[in-house]
């Protein structure tokens, strides 16, 4: 499912900014290497940058779900609708020929007794 694929970018990308935080915190403790502080810095803030980006697609997915929720939901009762719609139109249906042939019934019932008077 889209939804998961993105949440699970989003996990991946938040691991390794925490990796590179860690990392930073032992390049801050360790000797001093200018360098490697900036280059992990850096890291960082693309990391942070692609978070944001990531979190957008999540948004995004989260959004499509919720509308895939919704015209899910309206099938459901567009069916619902159609079913007791059929439903109602058989009933007439038996009904009716019921009724036609009650009156048929009663048709040959005048008839016999009009033949045998």
């Amino acid at each position: 499912m889209k939804l998961m694929e993105e949440e699970d970018k989003l996990r991946d990308l938040m691991r390794q900014k925490e990796g590179y935080e860690e990392a930073l915190k032992e390049a801050l403790n360790g000797i001093l290497d200018v360098i490697e502080v900036n280059n992990i810095k850096h890291s960082i803030d693309v990391m942070k940058s692609r978070i944001r980006t990531q979190m957008i697609a999540v948004h995004v997915a989260e959004k499509n779900v919720e509308a895939a929720r919704i015209r899910l939901t309206e099938a459901m009762v567009n069916r619902k609708t159609y079913e007791k719609m059929r439903e109602k139109a058989f009933e007439e249906y038996k009904r009716e020929t019921e009724a036609e042939e009650s009156k048929e019934i009663d048709e040959l019932v005048s008839f016999r007794h009009a033949v045998n008077d």
